[in-house]
This record gives C-alpha cells, structure tokens and sequence, in this order.
C-alpha cells in the first residue's frame, strides 16, 4: 500500500490544536472525513474559529502596517470581523446551497464545514503574510496593497474551494457543486464586509471613528482605492 495513502487515511485528531491545523494543511480528507462523518465536537468548532479569526487578525496587522502601527492594530480587529461577521452572514445560504447541490449538510456539518473553510483560508494568509509585510512597509500605493491583498485572498480561497472538494471522496457528497458556488456569495458578502468596516488600510478622516459609516457599494469602494494619495 502506498504510505501516502496511509497518513492520508490518519483520522482527524480534533482534541490536538497543533494535529487540527496540520489535519487541515497536510491530510485535508481527513478534516473532510470528519465533516461528513458529522464528528463535529462542538470544542473542535471553536477551536476551528479561534484560529481561524487569529490568522485572520495577523494578516490584517501586517497589511494594516501601511497605514502606520495604530492603523494596523485596527486592521487586525477589523479583519477578524470581517471573516466571522461573513461567515455568520453566509452559513443559510452554505446550508442551503449544499441540500440544492446534493449534499446534504446538518446544521453542525455546515457550520464545521464553514469554520473549517476559514481556518483553511487563514492558515494560507499567515503563509502569505511576511509578503504582504514587505510591501506595507515600503511601499506607499494604496492601488498595489489592493491589488496585493486580494489576490493573495483569492489565493487562500481557492485552496478552500479545494479543500471541500475533498468531501467528493464521502458517501452523500459526491455532488458538492453547490457548496462550491456557495464561495461566490461569501466572496461577495466578505467585499461588502470590507466596505462596512472601511477604511482597513489608512487612517479614518478627522472627527470619524474607526469606521466610515457611509453607505456604499463595494466596487465603488474599491474604485475610490485606486484614486486615494498617500
């Protein structure tokens, strides 16, 4: 038998912060298996959350570092909202979305699923943080820190999207393209996100508190980025 196909077969060990995490990044199936095992302790969720929201917060503080230190304290507490407040926001629609594809998810599953989605996503923006560290230190384009910053979320995103493939090798979800289209409403409720907590990357405007507190769409938001002077 092949050893890679052994440790995959290791089962998902979710009393162990560390085993968690290297479930997660190593041996994804068998985070998958877990899930649709629905072995979900409710213990293994909040840790999935913790983690999840630290990684978010560190890459929020190294991105946060261009607009200076108590600009990057925020951005770290504001990204850490960003991704349970889109979470939290998106879980009906995950619940939803995988009983119209053909899995069909209980409630814990969904929200195991979700919580393990964003840790994923932010175990790659830790990976990824040092580079974005670079670039908010030394450089001052507002339009690049963009530009960096969402592709380097796509790209921890897509190896989410990945890691719930997974799930395809399990009784029941063989058919996870709901759950796979599901990631365009998150990505759409995580840019809206974003534009609520505004700004993330510079300071807010005298007299305004940590946030704009204006209406506006996301795209709009993003527009007005790439006109911003430092």
């Amino acid at each position: 038998m092949n050893p890679e196909s052994q440790v995959a077969a290791e089962p998902f060990i979710p009393s162990k912060p560390m085993a968690m995490l290297a479930g997660l990044l190593k041996a994804p199936a068998s985070v998958a298996a877990a899930i649709a095992g629905d072995k979900g302790a409710p213990n293994t969720i909040a840790l999935l959350l913790v983690f999840a929201g630290l990684f978010h917060a560190f890459f929020g503080f190294a991105v946060g570092l261009f607009g200076g230190w108590p600009v990057a304290g925020v951005a770290a507490l504001k990204s850490a909202a960003i991704a349970y407040a889109s979470l939290v926001i998106c879980l009906p629609s995950l619940y939803v979305f995988s009983a119209v594809g053909g899995a069909y998810l209980s409630f814990r599953q969904t929200l195991m699923l979700g919580s393990a989605a964003l840790a994923m996503v932010g175990i790659l923006l830790i990976g990824l943080a040092p580079v974005a560290w670079l670039f908010s230190v030394s450089t001052a384009s507002l339009p690049f820190m963009v530009v960096l910053t969402l592709m380097i979320w796509f790209t921890a995103l897509m190896f989410a999207i990945r890691f719930t493939g997974e799930l395809r090798a399990h009784e029941g979800f063989q058919r996870p393209g709901g759950i796979t289209a599901w990631f365009i409403v998150y990505v759409l409720v995580s840019f809206q996100m974003t534009t609520c907590l505004r700004p993330i990357l510079t300071r807010t405007e005298p007299g305004q508190g940590w946030i704009t507190g204006q209406k506006q769409f996301f795209l709009a938001h993003f527009d007005s980025c790439f006109g911003y002077q430092k």
